[in-house]
């Protein structure tokens, strides 16, 4: 009887330090406003690797449309920013790890992804766009039918095109990125290429020579702040700001700097 006493003790006593374990990871996890700013600083997560949205400069710095929304962010909060770069498959696991406070990252607001995360309303939105020489004599799907049209393999726009192939009866091919697509466009291998307004209008800006013009518009998609899932109080503090800056023209003069477009309209949740 003793023994199952003491036993009964020990395991009372796992539990309870176990438990106590658990709370306090998450307390570490945990961030509010209020501990940020006693904080001093504040550390956001920006993804890098992708011109124009996040990159490495010639100084080395971080640079790009995420990272002034992320400094945007860290001035109203009136703390030091310190920007962590991520890249496309550790953003939510450096989230959820407690190594930032959120992410200004690029995240579209899936619902697989809301699984895990939780995200603010949309603070930009990149529009997906079918890009041909300038010569070309195509303005809308029905321009497509025996082409070829190229894009990045595994993006969303191969699903999006391949649920119109029966309909319009275009060719797909496909290229590891969209530097690839564009150059397939302009050697003429392919007739068309479907790519970020993000990736396209910096270019076409930058080399008017490059004989690329934007034939028409494919979708439209957005992107969120994430914050773990227990933030509520940072993520109501966030969809404050979000809504701050666009009302105010700093998010639309952030799209005008690095794509050179007007933010597009954006929803609300």
């Amino acid at each position: 009887m003793m023994l199952r006493f003491h036993l009964a003790v020990v395991t009372v006593a796992l539990v309870i330090s176990v438990g106590t374990t658990l709370i306090g990871v998450a307390g570490a996890c945990a961030a509010t406003v209020q501990e940020i700013v006693q904080r001093g600083s504040v550390k956001i997560g920006v993804l890098v690797g992708s011109p124009p949205v996040g990159m490495v400069d010639a100084s080395g710095n971080l640079s790009g449309y995420d990272v002034d929304v992320a400094n945007a962010l860290g001035q109203l909060l009136g703390v030091k920013t310190e920007l962590v770069p991520l890249t496309a498959p550790n953003r939510i696991p450096a989230l959820l790890a407690g190594k930032v406070d959120f992410d200004v990252a690029t995240l579209n607001p899936l619902p697989a992804r809301a699984l895990t995360v939780a995200f603010s309303i949309p603070y930009e939105g990149f529009k997906a766009t079918m890009v041909t020489r300038k010569d070309a004599n195509i303005g809308s799907y029905a321009d497509l039918r025996g082409k070829r049209i190229g894009l990045t393999r595994g993006s969303d726009n191969d699903a999006r095109l391949q649920k119109l192939i029966d309909k319009y009866g275009f060719t797909l091919v496909r290229y590891d990125d969209d530097a690839t697509t564009i150059q397939a466009i302009q050697s003429g291998q392919i007739e068309a290429g479907a790519m970020p307004d993000a990736v396209i209008y910096p270019i076409m800006r930058a080399r008017p020579d490059a004989n690329l013009k934007v034939a028409f518009d494919i979708a439209l998609s957005y992107n969120s702040l994430a914050v773990r899932p227990d933030d509520m109080n940072l993520l109501q503090w966030l969809n404050t700001a979000i809504h701050y800056l666009k009302v105010d023209g700093d998010l639309n003069a952030i799209s005008q700097k690095w794509i050179g477009v007007d933010l597009p309209a954006l929803p609300t949740f």
